[in-house]
């Protein structure tokens, strides 16, 4: 027996000392996805951002802060990833607030309305709890997972990213055409209202309240999705956003994405032309309800020349 509490005493300390050499700068999930947008986002110089855009892939997909600068002045910075729960994301905002001083966090709602297996809210509270005690379990079933997500990039590793997502700001470029069917019916109007898990909720409110202590305002937003995005969930946070008292736009309800030409897979994620026509929207809502600084950076004049934007491919 006490050969037994020895061995399970040693095993313990083993993985103690195995999860401090491995623990990352943010906690998440998906933390070798993470880590990398983490990257990007530290090519900005401290303290120069005026807005950081938080959420899932259709984040990074649909906003491109070059293309906002260009239009608007206003230097920002995507922070996302796909499957971004709100727990990342309260993770991820405080490592924000320590290497910048945004006046403004714009947060994707698709978040809020994720649900079953690792996107869990609930279960992801015992997860994440186990996680911070001993991380390397979690981390060693995620290095296990590397070739699939290797794949996923069509061979790209996630070291490969870093420059072009330091050159974007985290915002990934996507040519491809792949019209939506459902693009004119999705959002049928409704008096339905579908409210997220209570736990989603709460994180919500954690979140909030983080911004609120970092002197940041928090920008609700809804990214056009016609896959998982619908009237009742609109009607939801027109409520919630009255009830706390935080802007929120809805780029489903503003027409101003032509889905016979703006996705690259059919209604989940915009490509690069629908991703003008957002950056546009959301250009012009920054503009109008807040007062950010606009002065043009040679840093970023720079990276526009090298972009897209520029003429670069």
């Amino acid at each position: 027996m006490k050969k037994f509490l020895l061995f399970i005493l040693s095993a313990a300390v083993l993985l103690g000392i195995l999860s401090c050499t491995i623990r990352p700068k943010i906690e998440a999930y998906d933390y070798v996805e993470c880590d990398t947008v983490r990257k990007g986002f530290d090519a900005n110089e401290e303290n120069t951002l005026d807005a950081v855009f938080m959420g899932d892939s259709e984040v990074f997909s649909g906003v491109s802060p070059l293309d906002i600068y260009q239009k608007s002045g206003i230097k920002s910075c995507v922070f996302s990833y796909r499957l971004m729960r709100l727990a990342d994301i309260e993770s991820a905002l405080s490592y924000v607030f320590e290497k910048q001083s945004p006046s403004v966090i714009v947060l994707n709602m698709s978040s809020v309305y994720f649900s079953g297996g690792i996107m869990d809210q609930e279960n992801d509270e015992a997860l994440t709890r186990a996680d911070h005690i001993f991380p390397y379990l979690h981390y060693h079933i995620m290095y296990k997972t590397l070739p699939s997500l290797k794949q996923l990039l069509k061979g790209r590793t996630y070291k490969e990213m870093v420059p072009q997502l330091s050159l974007y700001r985290n915002y990934r470029p996507k040519t491809g055409v792949v019209p939506a069917g459902n693009g004119a019916v999705y959002m049928t109007q409704t008096s339905d209202v579908d409210a997220p898990a209570d736990e989603s909720l709460t994180r919500l409110e954690n979140i909030e309240k983080l911004c609120e202590e970092n002197h940041a305002q928090l920008v609700l937003m809804a990214m056009p999705n016609t896959w998982n995005w619908t009237s009742a969930k609109h009607n939801f946070l027109v409520k919630y956003a009255e009830e706390h008292d935080l802007p929120y736009f809805d780029l489903n309800t503003e027409n101003v994405i032509d889905w016979n030409s703006d996705s690259c897979d059919g209604g989940d994620h915009l490509n690069d032309n629908g991703a003008k026509k957002a950056d546009a929207f959301i250009s012009e809502f920054l503009l109008e309800h807040f007062d950010l600084n606009t002065d043009k950076s040679s840093a970023w004049d720079e990276a526009i020349t090298q972009s897209i934007y520029g003429g670069n491919q």
